[in-house]
């Protein structure tokens, strides 16, 4: 019998459908960095399927990143197919129907990470549960270049470095989809949540941002809005909190010496450096020191 325990600590909880030769053959090492996992996978010819029941064994709502480093494979959303070639990215949620067919073999980097997470850089709900970034695009050729040099020193990653890459990763990745417009038919309840996401990001400077502002500006409770973002596993101030953080490291790595630690601590209203450098690496695993430096651009880049 097929022992799919290492694939499911890869990749959650699929019906899998791989002969005991092929799974023999596989080769796959998966290491985590805190509540994210990182897998790299070099196998043959095998079958995946999963639904909303899988899902509820996953323990919580997780968004699945792919390149493909070689190879091709076919993967399909709720009956809709999309091919897959050497170099494309594919970004899934563990919500909805998936399926994935490899008919030869194929070479993979897998990154699973909390949706919310991701979240944080997009600054609002991921408006897809299955998408493909081309490799053959500019962009992609650059984001299918940095998980191909992650691939080949996943090995040198201790836990800090291993979500610092996550992290570059993550913002690197929510750009391109932004620069893409991807969008969905919204309903009434999802274009409200999405209207409030984009009244705190343009607050999140304002002292005053608090729940009770946010729900006299949408003519609705604070019940309410709490309501909504518990629909998406989030509270308000935890929102409002992870967005400052993400605003606070892009100071970091963009005004390298304009802005103390302090100064953008202030910027985005923690109560002190201290209170900042606990939330920030508790947030990216690093201190803000350390962030600014490992950030800081080569002397080719500055010119």
């Amino acid at each position: 019998m097929t022992n799919l325990a290492p694939f499911s600590e890869a990749f959650l909880n699929w019906d899998l459908n791989i002969s005991p030769e092929v799974a023999r053959d596989t080769r796959l090492e998966c290491r985590h960095y805190g509540d994210v996992r990182i897998s790299s996978l070099e196998g043959g010819v095998c079958r995946g399927a999963r639904s909303e029941i899988h899902n509820a064994h996953d323990g919580g709502e997780y968004t699945g990143l792919v390149t493909l480093m070689r190879g091709n494979m076919l993967v399909s959303t709720e009956g809709v197919e999309m091919e897959l070639s050497e170099g494309d990215t594919l970004i899934w949620s563990n919500r909805g129907n998936h399926e994935f067919h490899v008919n030869d073999r194929v070479q993979q980097l897998i990154i699973i990470v909390p949706t919310s997470r991701f979240q944080t850089y997009m600054a609002r709900p991921l408006p897809f549960t299955q998408w493909a970034l081309q490799g053959r695009t500019p962009v992609g050729g650059l984001i299918s270049g940095f998980m191909r040099a992650l691939s080949q020193n996943i090995e040198l990653l201790d836990r800090r470095s291993g979500e610092t890459a996550v992290d570059m990763f993550l913002a690197m990745l929510s750009k391109a989809i932004k620069g893409t417009h991807v969008n969905v038919e919204a309903t009434p309840r999802t274009a409200r949540y999405d209207r409030i996401l984009s009244f705190i990001e343009d607050q999140l400077e304002n002292s005053k941002l608090t729940p009770a502002l946010i729900a006299r500006a949408h003519d609705i409770s604070t019940r309410y809005l709490n309501f909504l973002f518990h629909q998406h596993g989030q509270t308000v101030v935890a929102w409002i909190r992870e967005r400052r953080l993400v605003h606070g490291a892009e100071d970091l790595q963009e005004n390298q010496d304009a802005l103390s630690i302090t100064e953008i601590a202030h910027k985005w209203h923690f109560s002190d450096g201290a209170h900042f450098t606990r939330s920030f690496k508790a947030k990216f695993g690093v201190t803000p020191s350390a962030w600014r430096r490992d950030n800081r651009p080569t002397k080719d880049e500055a010119e």
